[in-house]
């Protein structure tokens, strides 16, 4: 994420030669034996995914921060109103 950050303020051979150390250290834990199940799990989406870093693609964000922002209001919502399906169902628990 730091990377894709600063990615403006860098030259380009910098920033390639840097992306390629990230994949190269993402190819070590995929090629890596794992016994914990997560960790397998993990690595067997890094297989199927490891082409399509965000850092490829200019228009695709590191984080999904704004996506996050973007539900908070209904979670509010429903927490407000604990979980009840309409505002006298919420006014009937407070009370």
């Amino acid at each position: 994420m730091r990377l894709k950050k600063n990615k403006q303020g860098m030259a380009l051979e910098v920033y390639e030669r840097r992306k390629a150390r990230i994949r190269k250290r993402l190819g070590e834990f995929i090629d890596q034996e794992w016994k914990q199940e997560y960790a397998r799990r993990l690595q067997k989406r890094l297989r199927r995914h490891c082409e399509e870093l965000f850092l490829d693609y200019d228009e695709v964000p590191p984080d999904n921060n704004a996506r996050e922002r973007g539900f908070r209001p209904a979670v509010l919502i429903r927490r407000n109103r604990y979980g009840n399906g309409s505002q006298r169902g919420a006014q009937t628990r407070i009370c």
